[in-house]
């Protein structure tokens, strides 16, 4: 479930700059917020089983969730490289915020909703942190803990978080 391509430390930060880059050259273009899909994957292998079925899972989640909310999508790219699998959107919403709650609800409440990290960017080209809509950080995969918390300190190996997304895979087939 975890195999595939290893993503070194610099396809993943050239994989980032370039998502950055893309996301401020939408925003500027459309004036509109942006969502911004990616996997929460451990370790150097991020496009492997676990991170498509995950990806997919919340690909439908987002589109569903706009439709859902009569927010339109604009214009979307979706990318699948050895550094993962990404979703870039362009939502078109005055309702920024509405937008950010959608996105968190479904973090939240999807099954696969720990692995996804959903950013909201604003117009300006900044992304909508949690405590702006009043939510807390997010939390660890393994014990519920602030998940940075737990990251900083390492509090879990990657085969205990490796395990964890394995079984909430397969309790989604």
């Amino acid at each position: 479930m975890y195999d595939g391509p290893i993503a070194t430390l610099e396809q993943i930060l050239e994989s980032r700059e370039l998502r950055a880059v893309k996301q401020r050259e939408w925003v500027n273009a459309h004036s509109l917020p942006l969502v911004s899909f990616t996997i929460n994957m451990v370790g150097a292998v991020k496009k492997n089983f676990i991170a498509k079925v995950a990806f997919e899972h919340g690909y439908k989640a987002i589109i569903n969730a706009c439709m859902k909310a009569n927010m339109a999508t604009l214009k979307l790219d979706v990318i699948e490289a050895d550094t993962g699998y990404e979703l870039l959107m362009i939502v078109d919403t005055a309702d920024i915020l509405l937008l950010k709650q959608t996105m968190v609800s479904i973090e939240e409440t999807h099954r696969l909703g720990r692995l996804f990290d959903i950013d909201v960017i604003r117009t300006d080209a900044r992304p909508i942190s949690r405590t702006v809509i009043k939510h807390p950080k997010r939390r660890c995969l393994v014990c519920d803990q602030e998940a940075k918390a737990c990251i900083r300190q390492q509090a879990h190996s990657p085969q205990q978080l490796i395990r964890k997304m394995t079984e909430l895979v397969n309790a989604c087939q």
